[in-house]
């Protein structure tokens, strides 16, 4: 968090001065000085972020608080409590020091939980847009994402056009004089498009237009587009941040004190909040997010190795990768990767085999949700051979291992014995 003034429900800003809710500044709340902090590599400060006494009463970690009901001495008592520390969806000192923790990595304002990745993304665009709005999405973006748009949003009369992902500073010929909100994603889901988020967001700005962009593969470590102008980034925490497949969670940081205000409005009046135990997981799993990532980016860089050296592969879809067609906007933007890939197969592969396929891998498991330690796979589009893998934890040999016996039968494999 960079900027001073009013903080939220859930976090403050890094300035001693004029915070809301008497909710207590960064000063208070690390347990190293604001300018020693500033000074430190990433993985340090999360290792030190958001553990001053007023969050964690001396302890390592802040508490996990379960309840709803805040309790009162007297009518003064409560009208001197800050408003976040009234009721239990106004958050807990675990929750604040989340955000704080979060918003500080992506160089935002300020940062607010909810209770999923999804409800992050609705919540963040429903505070822009009213009926009458126009509203533009990534084609190929978080599936759920585009369906909320062509139904939800569709029902509140705002129209949405679902534009090219590498469309880059061309956007402005899409952009209408009700155009509103201009929605990001980068890499996209699956088919793992790098979208020029610089052009789009000078384009944007030019128009007065808000940006949003759900940063989940590469935030909030490795990517940090509110730096370039983004207006809110949006988190899936249930992902990398968790680390290990046992929460719901997400995060909106915004990039400037009205921003905020815009969303921790629709925020409040929506109820969305997450569970105790859940943002307790959730920091938790954060101040790990270093070194998870690094041995995820590792054995995605392993397999990927191993993959393209086989006759079955057409193409691996992996942004860091220098064959990527996207590698260079990753190289500008980014300062590393995941585990998260996907891989064309060749024809003859169909549907069928590539279902037989994934039914004999033993390591990556068939699942959605990744992020966790466990290796996960599912075929990604039904009109192409695609295949999205995420890489776990597991030992690089293993897994390899598990691939070449399933990818055994597959036509290709059999050619070559």
């Amino acid at each position: 968090m960079t900027d001073s003034g009013k903080t939220s429900d859930n976090i403050s800003s890094n300035n001693t001065s004029n915070t809301s809710d008497n909710v207590s500044s960064n000063n208070s709340g690390n347990i190293i000085s604001n300018t020693h902090n500033n000074a430190l590599q990433p993985a340090t400060k999360l290792t030190h972020d958001a553990r001053g006494r007023d969050l964690t009463f001396g302890f390592v970690n802040p508490p996990t608080i379960g309840g709803s009901s805040v309790l009162f001495e007297t009518i003064q008592d409560l009208e001197e409590t800050p408003w976040s520390l009234r009721y239990g969806t106004h958050g807990t000192p675990a929750t604040r020091a989340l955000g704080r923790a979060v918003a500080d990595l992506e160089g935002g304002f300020d940062a607010l939980t909810t209770c999923s990745g999804l409800s992050a993304l609705t919540v963040a665009v429903l505070a822009f847009v009213h009926s009458g709005d126009h509203v533009l999405i990534p084609s190929q973006a978080y599936h759920p994402l585009r369906t909320f748009a062509k139904t939800f949003l569709a029902r509140m009369g705002i129209q949405t056009t679902f534009y090219d992902p590498l469309i880059g500073g061309d956007i402005t010929r899409e952009i209408r004089a009700n155009t509103r909100l201009i929605c990001m994603e980068s890499p996209c889901s699956d088919t793992m498009e790098m979208q020029d988020v610089r052009a789009i967001v000078a384009a944007a700005k030019n128009a007065s237009i808000t940006t949003i962009i759900d940063n989940t593969w590469g935030g909030p470590l490795h990517h940090r587009p509110l730096t370039f102008g983004v207006d809110v980034s949006v988190l899936a925490a249930t992902k990398y941040i968790g680390g290990h497949g046992d929460l719901l969670a997400g995060m909106m940081i915004a990039r400037d004190e009205p921003t905020f205000e815009t969303v921790r409005e629709t925020y409040r009046r929506l109820g969305q909040c997450p569970g105790s135990q859940e943002v307790s997981l959730a920091l938790r799993g954060l101040r790990t997010l270093p070194l998870r990532l690094t041995a995820h980016e590792r054995n995605a860089r392993t397999l990927i190795d191993w993959l393209l050296t086989q006759p079955v592969v057409d193409k691996v879809l992996y942004p860091p990768h220098p064959d990527d067609p996207g590698h260079a906007l990753w190289a500008r933007d980014f300062t590393g990767g995941c585990g998260l890939f996907s891989v064309l197969f060749k024809p003859p592969i169909d549907k069928d085999a590539l279902h037989q396929m994934i039914d004999r891998l033993t390591l990556f498991h068939l699942g959605y949700s990744w992020g966790a330690y466990t290796s996960l796979v599912r075929h990604a589009l039904d009109e192409q051979p695609l295949v999205r893998f995420h890489a776990g934890l597991e030992d690089p040999v293993d897994l390899i291992a598990d691939l070449a016996r399933a990818f055994e039968e597959l036509p290709q494999a059999k050619a070559v014995r």
